[in-house]
């Protein structure tokens, strides 16, 4: 783990900090409770941060599913330049559709019930995946969207990849950085000064950190916003990157099975008879 990394981001986790709201189905028709983030403790933080920016950038990856009484307020606070909030077509429409508010796509997919690799786009929306965003905004970045690949500020990139995990679950509940993470019903009392000093110059992460937006990975189950951090970091550091070693190695791939296929079928396994591995599993 980067420690570096770590101090860069400060957590606020909204686990513990519930409220219930009303729950309607397609047809209007109310079908009681539903518990959801506390949304005036969100109005009070994100408040407070539009009018004492100093943090580097918000990432709230809360889904506004259900209306309440609180939106209109609610969506005000969310109309900040540096923050994004997720966007999932599969999960119901949000209750705030403005144009003035940062969307991402969160989707995780998932292979063999487990997180493998990230998709930067969504493919039938025009919508870039929260990490993209973040990227984009933070860095300022050209992105030009391809089918298979992309460019980002020139640079050719896969557009679905295996990100680096930087921080694992492991390290995210670890005492050693403990201190980075903190609970949205307490942070709602703290006195300006100290939420001052607590997001100077951070990445600001407002997410269920420990109960129910965990995902399996090939190193344990995640949170997704920490997936979404360790693709973000991915991107910063250009892991998905196509150069040239790659280039070199996708084209001997290509190269090769175009001598397997349009090879004279005689003289080939004559030649592969020769090479005892490669000859044994040809004839196979």
């Amino acid at each position: 783990m980067d420690k570096s990394l770590i101090n860069d981001l400060i957590f606020i986790n909204t686990s513990y900090d519930n409220a219930l709201v009303d729950n309607y189905d397609k047809k209007h028709t109310r079908l009681g409770n539903v518990p959801v983030t506390n949304r005036e403790h969100l109005i009070q933080f994100l408040g407070y941060l539009k009018t004492h920016p100093n943090q580097k950038y918000v990432l709230c990856d809360v889904f506004f599913e259900h209306k309440s009484i609180h939106d209109s307020l609610l969506e005000q606070v969310l109309r900040q330049p540096n923050l994004v909030i997720p966007y999932r077509k599969d999960s119901g429409d949000s209750v705030f559709n403005s144009d003035s508010i940062n969307y991402g796509e969160a989707r995780i997919y998932l292979y063999n019930d487990t997180f493998f690799k990230y998709k930067l786009f969504n493919s039938k929306k025009k919508v870039n995946s929260i990490p993209l965003k973040m990227y984009e905004d933070l860095y300022k970045a050209n992105i030009e969207r391809g089918i298979l690949w992309s460019k980002i500020n020139g640079s050719i990139v896969l557009n679905d990849f295996i990100p680096k995990f930087y921080i694992t679950n492991y390290e995210l509940e670890n005492l050693e950085i403990n201190a980075n993470i903190h609970y949205l019903q307490d942070v709602v009392t703290y006195p300006g000064f100290i939420i001052d000093d607590m997001v100077k110059d951070k990445i600001v992460v407002i997410a269920d950190l420990f109960e129910n937006d965990k995902f399996p990975t090939i190193v344990g189950k995640m949170p997704g916003a920490l997936i979404m951090l360790n693709v973000y970091f991915s991107l910063v550091n250009m892991e998905n990157k196509i150069g040239l070693a790659f280039m070199v190695y996708l084209f001997l791939i290509l190269w090769f099975v175009s001598y397997l296929v349009f090879y004279p079928q005689q003289e080939l396994e004559e030649i592969l008879k020769k090479i005892p591995f490669l000859g044994k599993l040809y004839l196979l």
